[in-house]
């Protein structure tokens, strides 16, 4: 299933909570942007299409168009279609929001979005979640800085069944079956009292997501907060903070979903360790290998000193040390179980997106982790 986060920009994603976060694409729509004043003249139709390419070693090569369109029909509408696919994921979503929903202050989106994931080429097993969804959203400022999101929604995934499941998939099924239904409402606060732009300099930014559902019959809870701190360093650098932490419980008895669980390590979490590996693991049939199940809790955090060379200014040498791990939930959660990792990197914004190359050390890995100490990203997703 999938729910409307606050990542640190200013906008809220339709799709960007499945499983993690593991770096999904989101949309541009913002639902908690201050409302535009109704025009009574006609407006025009302005319309746009985007295309772009993504490149990890975790997902391999993955592809992205983007259809929108403003003023829909003559209205203030916005309108959006976004695709994604990859050897690993596809994704489609459409979105239409009204930023000012019968005049109020208050915006209005409507989405809906197909999913099919599968474990990456850093993972193992051999399963695949598939999801459908519908939710509509409301959003406004509540002050210039502070930003709120709220709404419902309904879903259905589908686990796809095979004999070399792991071993956490087949339980998941025996307990709650091959295909789940669910209805979730969520609320999100969101503060941004940084320089306001893209790649903010100094100030900081606060998110709060929160997800209260039903899974065939399973109420859950599921809470998300992270942020971020930026502060100029000497005279082309800057110092980026950053923390977050994630909850997901089971409120009374059941199975919490195991396509919700949180997921680290990689470029985004916990540079050093390959793509969404730390935390639990569960056997394969059939195979010596471990599949890596997330878990319903997560902790990650981390420092980075970013400083643009003197002759480029889309180039951007960086050193940095992150932290974290991922639990099967808070009670097994140990301090000693986090891990840590420094490294350097260098980062150009590059026509095409941005090129980030690492190069982490792993401080405190285990014989059962995962490491991968080079790791690089090309592009952006929309």
């Amino acid at each position: 299933m999938t729910y409307w986060t606050i990542p640190s920009a200013v906008c809220v994603s339709v799709i960007a909570h499945v499983a993690a976060a593991q770096t999904l694409p989101d949309g541009t729509s913002d639902p908690m942007a201050d409302p535009v004043a109704y025009q009574l003249q006609t407006p025009q139709d302005q319309g746009s299409l985007t295309a772009g390419i993504w490149y990890s070693q975790a997902e391999a090569a993955s592809v992205s168009l983007g259809i929108e369109q403003d003023k829909l029909f003559g209205t203030d509408e916005n309108f959006r279609l976004g695709l994604e696919a990859s050897g690993y994921t596809q994704i489609a979503h459409v979105t239409s929001t009204d930023p000012d929903f019968y005049e109020s202050i208050y915006s209005r989106q409507l989405a809906f979005s197909l999913t099919n994931l599968q474990p990456n080429r850093t993972q193992n097993g051999d399963y695949s979640f598939s999801s459908a969804e519908a939710s509509i959203g409301f959003g406004r400022h509540l002050t210039p800085d502070l930003a709120i999101s709220f709404g419902l929604g309904v879903a259905q995934t589908r686990i796809e069944d095979s004999v070399d499941l792991p071993v956490f998939i087949r339980d998941y099924i025996s307990a709650e079956g091959e295909t789940n239904s669910s209805a979730f409402t969520f609320i999100n606060l969101f503060l941004d009292r940084s320089d306001g732009s893209a790649d903010p300099m100094h100030g900081y930014q606060i998110g709060w997501a929160n997800e209260l559902g039903t899974v065939s019959g399973t109420t859950y809870l599921k809470s998300q907060a992270n942020a971020h701190y930026y502060h100029p360093f000497l005279s082309r650098g800057r110092l980026h903070l950053r923390g977050d932490i994630a909850l997901g419980e089971v409120i009374g008895s059941g199975t919490y979903p195991i396509y919700d669980n949180f997921y680290a390590g990689g470029p985004g979490s916990v540079r050093g360790f390959s793509q969404n590996t730390l935390g639990p693991t569960s056997a394969i049939p059939n195979s010596a290998a471990r599949a890596y199940s997330g878990g319903a809790f997560r902790v990650t955090g981390g420092a980075e000193l970013s400083q643009k060379f003197t002759t480029r200014e889309d180039v951007h040498a960086l050193a940095f040390f992150d932290f974290g791990n991922v639990f099967s939930d808070m009670s097994t959660a140990r301090s000693d179980d986090l891990r840590s990792a420094i490294g350097i990197g260098l980062r150009w914004d590059s026509p095409i997106g941005a090129i980030n190359i690492y190069y982490a050390q792993a401080l405190n890995d285990r014989a059962s982790d995962e490491t991968e100490p080079l790791q690089f990203t090309l592009g952006t997703r929309f």
